[in-house]
């Protein structure tokens, strides 16, 4: 059950801090574009032969990976610049 305002226990409003975004979604040395700010999430319903390959990889190699492969669609398909 939801909690409102003034309600004893948890915190109703929940803020992540930049910071806490950063470790939780964080970059890593192989990221091609570490000037660029990431932004928002995206979630997306998958095939399942996709998602089953993806499921393979750990945590860190699937995000690398799909946010490359989207950036790289991106780039080539909608002439998206990242500079």
């Amino acid at each position: 059950m939801p909690k409102n305002k003034g309600d004893k226990g948890g915190n109703p409003n929940p803020v992540r801090t930049s910071r806490v975004v950063e470790m939780v979604y964080g970059r890593t040395e192989k990221d091609p574009y570490p000037d660029v700010p990431l932004t928002k999430k995206l979630q997306i319903w998958m095939y399942a032969p996709i998602v089953e390959r993806l499921n393979q990889m750990s945590q860190t190699e699937r995000t690398l990976w799909l946010r490359k492969a989207i950036t790289d669609a991106a780039i080539m398909d909608l002439g998206v610049r990242l500079d």
